[in-house]
């Protein structure tokens, strides 16, 4: 596995352990789709929302140092989130995103995003 499949696994651990702490599920893509890894779903409308089934679509990234020890396995730190909604489309191959160190990707931050989506609202 290269360096950058093993981050986007890590991506994918943190983002499952948030998820599952509120409860929500996670689907995978096989394939990148319009930079979209990973989606998280309610069952159900969330914080007085209309909508049924709120979903919020995901692209990860990582940075990593080596964190296995024989004494644990650690993801320290945070991650960070920024709705793209409303910016204009990406045309190119990379694109820099700076991350508010404000938007802490938390169990208490997720069930919100998906309360305004459920709401019609972006997250």
């Amino acid at each position: 596995m290269t360096s950058a499949q093993q981050k986007e696994e890590i991506s994918r651990a943190y983002v499952h352990a948030i998820a599952a702490r509120c409860g929500f599920a996670v689907g995978s893509w096989s394939q990148d789709q319009g930079c979209v890894d990973v989606s998280i779903g309610a069952s159900s409308a969330l914080g007085g929302g209309t909508l049924e089934d709120p979903r919020i679509d995901l692209q990860l990234k990582c940075t990593s140092d080596e964190r296995h020890l024989a004494e644990a396995l650690i993801i320290r730190r945070c991650a960070y989130w920024l709705s793209m909604a409303g910016l204009p489309p990406i045309t190119s191959e990379s694109k820099v995103v700076h991350l508010p160190r404000t938007n802490v990707f938390s169990p208490e931050q997720l069930r919100s995003m998906m309360e305004r989506v459920s709401r019609g609202e972006p997250p």
